[in-house]
């Protein structure tokens, strides 16, 4: 990924899913692999340029994996980024592995207005609405907003931004950990 060689880094994550599966591709190869890009771009260590080939290549795989991900008998959930957040890969991996125990997924993405996501909800009647972000901030700045869309569906808060306090008194469920445990969790309530 550093030197921007495409075919290796598809290679790669070939060979990582043939051998080991989506579950432990994502966890051991894809989530380690965007957690060193980025702690190498905050660092310093990794360009801009760098950090956008990896997301971009690495996000178009996992679209690619995702396909029909709406289709099937099993329970709907609505998944998206804070308003303001543009971190959505980690998001997008949860909800890999949720369609992998039969959930159906309708994917709204980054910086999704709140107000977007309760129509959204409100028209899909969704088993649980997932909300992520990598910023408190973003979640703090909606909290009238999620609150009332947690009154009205199930609501879980997922990624870095997100704390027991906050979760609590917005009225959510705490995703929290590794995302193969969290939809594991999910999918067995």
């Amino acid at each position: 990924l550093r030197r921007y060689h495409e075919a290796a880094a598809h290679s790669a994550l070939d060979e990582s899913l043939a051998a080991f599966g989506l579950e432990e591709s994502l966890r051991h190869v894809v989530l380690p692999t965007l957690k060193q890009v980025g702690d190498g771009w905050e660092r310093g260590d990794i360009e801009i340029s760098q950090e956008h080939f990896a997301s971009n290549l690495i996000r178009g795989r996992l679209f690619a994996l995702a396909r029909f991900w709406g289709r099937g008998t099993g329970p709907l959930a609505l998944l998206a980024c804070a308003p303001g957040e543009a971190h959505d890969l980690t998001l997008i991996a949860f909800a890999l592995i949720l369609r992998s125990h039969s959930w159906r997924i309708l994917f709204l993405g980054a910086d999704t207005p709140i107000a977007t996501l309760a129509q959204a909800a409100e028209t899909t009647r969704p088993a649980l609405v997932v909300v992520s972000s990598f910023d408190p901030a973003l979640l703090e700045a909606q909290a009238a907003a999620l609150r009332r869309l947690a009154r009205a569906v199930p609501l879980a808060l997922a990624g870095p931004g997100v704390t027991d306090k906050l979760s609590a008194r917005l009225g959510a469920r705490r995703l929290d950990g590794d995302l193969v445990a969290a939809a594991d969790e999910v999918a067995r309530t």
